[in-house]
């Protein structure tokens, strides 16, 4: 409680308790911190709303906060796509596809298109998904050609470091070159990445190429709007495949990452150029 005067100021620090950013236009000077989903009033050391997981754990009360204890633990944000900015993306389902907030980006805009004209339910739920997990995604689509090494890749899912920076995979070592920031429930069991950043080489993708992943998946005729939806769901799987996170960061003995990263990610993927197929074949009927 604020006694008469007694008040202890931090300047011009935009941020202040658990790193969160102060709210001070409604509420006074760090009365009120913008925790991302919900605020937070030191005053009264609680939550003024439900905890948007609680679904998650029902055996905790739906407005409490730091697993019980604010000197262990830390209240998480994330759960979105995000703009250029860092800003979340709103994502709606209206009439059976999928409709983005006004700050979508391009990249993102272009690839949800790609998603709604597929009607493969198997992409459409990998980006719902992404779209209601505890990571904050960043898309992109790399419109030029890249020469990736050993080949060019047509995708890639990269998480980010506690610094920010994206980690690329270490194929000789089977995992990535850094430490991830992991995201971790109550009993510190991982539930996924903080932070990751998926990119479609789109100038990758050539007619050339939808032919190759015709013949390797199968599957008659697949152009190039199909390989990316069917990419995209391939690096979608890397963030949202729990199982697989933690095989990359334990390296148990035994540990294949294709049979436990890459080859979950290759039957999605196939999946949804064999869904993408059939729904051509019903519109033709």
């Amino acid at each position: 409680m604020e006694q008469q005067d007694r008040s202890a100021s931090s300047g011009t620090a935009r941020f202040g308790y658990n790193g969160k950013l102060k709210d001070n236009d409604v509420k006074g000077e760090g009365n009120s911190y913008d925790y991302g989903d919900r605020f937070y009033d030191p005053r009264v050391g609680r939550f003024l709303s439900m905890d948007p997981f609680s679904s998650k754990f029902p055996s905790w009360s739906s407005f409490s906060s730091f697993g019980d204890n604010p000197i262990k633990n830390i209240e998480i944000d994330g759960k979105y796509f995000v703009d250029a900015n860092g800003n979340k993306i709103d994502v709606t389902i209206i009439d059976g596809k999928f409709e983005l907030g006004k700050n979508s980006t391009p990249d993102l805009r272009e690839i949800t298109n790609y998603i709604n004209e597929s009607k493969s339910k198997t992409a459409a739920e990998e980006f719902e998904k992404l779209a209601n997990n505890d990571t904050k995604i960043h898309f992109n689509m790399i419109k030029e050609p890249v020469e990736n090494k050993p080949v060019k890749l047509a995708g890639l899912h990269r998480p980010h470091d506690a610094n920010g920076k994206m980690l690329d995979w270490d194929s000789q070592k089977g995992g990535f070159n850094g430490e991830p920031e992991y995201i971790r429930d109550m009993d510190c069991n991982i539930t996924g990445y903080k932070e990751a950043t998926i990119s479609i080489f789109k100038g990758n993708i050539t007619d050339k190429v939808a032919v190759a992943k015709s013949i390797y998946f199968k599957i008659d005729l697949l152009v190039k709007t199909d390989v990316m939806v069917g990419t995209f769901t391939h690096e979608g799987d890397h963030d949202t495949n729990i199982d697989a996170i933690k095989a990359i960061k334990d390296k148990k003995p035994g540990y294949d990452v294709y049979k436990v990263v890459e080859k979950p990610a290759l039957e999605k993927q196939k999946k949804v150029h064999e869904e993408i197929k059939e729904n051509r074949n019903e519109e033709k009927k």
